[in-house]
C-alpha cells in the first residue's frame, strides 16, 4: 500500500457520499403513536448541499446534520435490536429525556423502507447524562461492545458479506468479539463470533 498523497485529479473524482434526511430512534414504548408508519411514507431527501449554505447559522446547523449522519445501514446494530426490551437491558443503553436514543436515526434512501443508521460522529461522541439531558461532542457511553455483540454473528459477522462489514473492518474497529454475559472475555484473531448471555 502506497503512503503517497493521492493526486488533486484522483481525490476530486472520488464520489461524494449523499447525506439523507434521518429521524430520530426512540427506546421501546416511547415512539410516537404511528411513527413507524409515518416514517414508510417519507421520501427520500438529500439534505447537505454547500450551494444552499449561506450563513454561519446554516453551517453551524449543517454541522451538526454531518455530525448526525450514519455511514452504515442496519449493520453492527439493527432496527430489531433496539426495538427489543431485552436489548435495552443487557445493554445498558441510556435513552434521552424524549426517549430518543440519540447515537443512532432513522434513515430513508429508498421510500419505504426505513434503516437505522450506525457509526456515525454522535455515535461515539454523544453523552447521555444520568438525569437523560444529551451532551453532543462528548466522550460518549453507548456501550458498543455489549451493543455490537448483541447479535454479532446476523448484524458484523460472516453470514454479513456487505460492504458495511468490510467498511467497519477498515475504519478500524477490528474488534472480534466473544462476550459472555455481556462481558467482553477475549478478541478472537478470526471474524468468527459466538456469544452467550445465557
Amino acid at each position: 500500500m502506497s503512503r503517497a498523497h493521492v493526486s488533486a485529479d484522483y481525490y476530486y473524482r472520488i464520489p461524494v457520499r449523499p447525506i439523507y434526511k434521518s429521524y430520530p430512534v426512540y427506546a421501546p414504548g416511547r415512539e410516537p403513536a404511528g411513527y413507524e408508519e409515518w416514517l414508510k411514507r417519507q421520501e427520500p431527501e438529500t439534505v447537505f448541499e454547500v450551494s444552499k449554505l449561506k450563513t454561519e447559522a446554516d453551517w453551524i446547523k449543517a454541522g451538526e446534520v454531518v455530525f448526525d449522519a450514519p455511514i452504515f445501514y442496519d449493520a453492527l446494530v439493527r432496527a430489531a435490536d433496539v426495538k427489543d426490551p431485552l436489548w435495552h437491558v443487557k445493554t445498558g443503553a441510556l435513552a434521552a429525556k424524549d426517549g430518543s436514543l440519540p447515537y443512532f436515526r432513522y434513515v430513508v434512501r429508498e421510500k419505504g423502507k426505513v434503516e437505522l443508521g450506525t457509526i456515525s460522529c454522535a455515535m461515539c461522541h454523544t453523552r447521555v447524562m444520568p438525569d437523560r439531558t444529551v451532551i453532543k461532542g462528548a466522550q460518549g457511553n453507548f456501550p458498543r461492545v455489549r451493543g455490537f455483540a448483541w447479535k454479532p454473528k446476523q448484524n458484523c459477522g460472516e453470514e454479513n458479506h456487505s460492504n458495511n462489514w468490510q467498511g467497519y473492518r477498515n475504519y478500524g474497529y477490528v474488534q472480534y468479539l466473544v462476550v459472555r454475559r455481556g462481558r467482553l472475555i477475549r478478541k478472537p484473531d478470526r471474524i468468527r463470533i459466538s456469544r452467550s448471555f445465557s
